[in-house]
């Protein structure tokens, strides 16, 4: 037991490191994604956990994700009390630790089903599961995770059975019960793990048709009626989503595409995690003709002992292949051919319960042979084929599929400076408010746009400052010519200003950001379109420049503007700062604008 543990930590690590490599970004660029901010950030701060965990979604719970978002807010107050700068990168951290935890659950859980060699196998399968260009929605947020809960929800129920199997109902009610409440979690986030009570009735099933049990013993086994208090939750529960199914109109729900069936179905959803690498080179007919092949392995290779959990994976795998075609037939539409896969984060569930039923069969290949080299040389087969697109497992830094990597509007701390300096202040129906207690707060996506509500207490708590030094008379003008009053119109390529620093003799981090109120003059292109994007360029002993190494850039609307320089690591290390410079990158869209009131700020968020 002390080695699987030892196993099960350092897998676990090791799967966290891979999902930070994967999607980085949702550390290193601290923003909130959709309904991370909107549904799940937003409203638990606003209003709580449970008005947040019943409001989070009109036809179904989301318990897992507010859970998941709960204990990032928790582990962000301990950290850093009521300032929730930070906690974008929190989530990010709980995400890839949950993901992580799905990956090595099977270690502790399935050690009786698959060797461990098979285990570590799947776990680095899981760990690298294909999502395309769909990676940075999933991994490092919360807001798709529950596509995973299918996968857990199996994994606890196939542990459950295991229990049973082997006479454990009597001694261990207790972890019969912290099981089927794990399992009402998951069915509390994605509504599939209903149809998954099923398997979990089955051994209690075979011990009364191969067994010859009466019924009688069978309902006075405390694990029986803890699996059917389990159900009569799931049912009432299904029964109240029904009933609210009518009134919430969600996406994906248009006609759905015959044509696209074989693909969606099969390709897409459970032949995926072995032909992504050469998805674009498949058709139906390959498609099917895979599929032949791998039941002629099912036939000729799978242990009879494992036939209990191939037939709960398929099951699964069925059930939720066939409700993603039922509810999102508009999948079916964007599908085209195999020419795309995107939108990705729609079949990453079945497809992690793909691998496993492949690990399994790939198990019970290895040991239809003798000779160990033959066993190792399936094993070695089978990394290569689950792990070969591994080199295309993340989207990081490609920007067509990383949706521009979320820069249009710069981080969540830009934001809620700048919506805290502006006094974007709203209500609870969130109508601009001067005395609301809320902060409207834009977030990502940009189109269309997302935002998300925050208590104006906690807002001003966490972007507290107080002024460092003085900047408002630049020292240099660089092709723009002085129109009074802070404005200055474009004469050339490169416009900009320049501020002399060295007289306040200043380090990086003497000052975290910088502040000015920024207009756009004379512009004739639309307003929307109108905010320019600008770059603070700076100077410093310690690293020369102002140069590319040391540069931030953002959009900047009119109004006060906050950029928080702290977030480069160059200008936390600069030494003697020198100077500092504000540069239009696109002066086309602003001819003309004006800078007032420059300063340098000192955060001073309280606890």
């Amino acid at each position: 037991m002390l080695k699987r543990t030892q196993l099960f930590i350092g897998i676990f690590c090791i799967s966290c490191l891979i999902f930070f490599i994967r999607n980085p970004d949702a550390f290193f660029n601290p923003v909130f994604y959709a309904e991370d901010g909107r549904s799940y950030v937003g409203p638990i701060l606003s209003h709580g956990f449970f008005p947040a965990l019943f409001e989070a979604r009109a036809d179904y719970l989301v318990l897992g994700n507010i859970v998941i978002t709960g204990i990032a807010i928790l582990i962000n107050q301990l950290i850093f009390g009521s300032n929730v700068l930070n906690l974008p990168q929190i989530i990010a951290i709980t995400s890839y630790s949950f993901l992580a935890f799905v990956a090595a659950l099977p270690i502790l859980l399935l050690h009786q089903k698959l060797r461990m060699r098979y285990l570590i196998l799947l776990a680095l399968a899981v760990s690298f599961f294909p999502l395309g260009g769909s990676d940075f929605e999933v991994i490092g947020r919360i807001l798709n995770l529950g596509y995973a809960f299918v996968y857990l929800a199996f994994i606890l129920i196939a542990y459950r059975n295991i229990r049973l199997e082997q006479g454990d109902t009597k001694q261990n009610i207790w972890i019969f019960l912290g099981l089927d409440i794990c399992i009402w979690v998951c069915a509390a986030t994605n509504p599939v793990v209903f149809m998954l009570q099923p398997i979990a009735y089955f051994p209690y099933l075979k011990k009364v048709w191969k067994k010859g049990s009466s019924w009688q013993s069978i309902f006075r086994d405390r694990t029986f009626l803890s699996l059917i208090g389990l159900s009569t939750v799931l049912c009432i529960q299904l029964f109240f989503m029904l009933a609210s199914r009518n009134s919430y109109t969600g996406g994906l729900d248009s006609s759905w595409t015959p044509a696209s069936l074989i693909e969606m179905v099969l390709a897409r959803s459970i032949l995926y995690p072995v032909i992504y690498p050469f998805y674009r080179y498949m058709n139906d007919v390959f498609t099917v003709l895979l599929l032949i092949a791998v039941v002629a392995l099912f036939i000729k290779f799978a242990n009879p002992k494992n036939y209990e959990m191939y037939w709960a994976g398929v099951y699964s795998l069925a059930i939720f292949s066939l409700l993603a075609v039922v509810f999102r037939p508009g999948l079916t539409s964007l599908l085209n051919g195999y020419s795309t896969t995107w939108p990705d984060r729609y079949y990453y569930g079945q497809n992690l319960l793909s691998i496993f039923l492949v690990v399994l069969l790939v198990q019970d290949i290895a040991s239809c042979f003798l000779k160990r080299s033959m066993q190792l040389g399936v094993l070695t087969i089978a990394f290569v084929v689950l792990l070969s697109g591994a080199n295309q497992a993340s989207s990081y830094g490609n920007i067509e599929r990383h949706a521009g990597n979320l820069r249009q509007i710069g981080t969540f701390e830009q934001n809620l400076m700048q919506a805290v300096a502006r006094q974007s202040f709203i209500n609870e129906e969130w109508q601009p408010a001067a005395d609301g207690k809320f902060v409207f707060v834009p977030i990502y996506p940009t189109t269309p746009p997302w935002a998300m509500m925050l208590p104006r207490h906690i807002a001003e708590q966490s972007t507290q400052v107080e002024p460092v030094a003085n900047i408002a008379n630049p020292s240099a003008l660089q092709n723009v010519s002085p129109l009074g009053n802070g404005g200055y119109q474009v004469t050339d390529k490169d416009p900009g200003i320049r501020y002399d620093l060295q007289l306040f003799q200043l380090n990086g981090t003497d000052a975290d950001i910088l502040g000015f109120d920024f207009a756009c003059l004379g512009s004739s292109v639309a307003p929307q379109a109108s905010a320019p994007t600008l770059e603070i360029y700076w100077g410093s002993k310690s690293f020369g420049g102002p140069d590319e190494q040391s540069v931030i850039r953002f959009v900047a609307p009119n109004g006060p503007v906050r950029i928080p320089l702290d977030t480069s690591a160059r200008w936390h290390q600069a030494h003697h700062l020198r100077s500092l410079r504000i540069d239009v990158q696109n002066p086309e869209v602003c001819p003309a604008f004006s800078v007032k009131n420059a300063q340098l700020l000192k955060r001073t968020p309280e606890r």
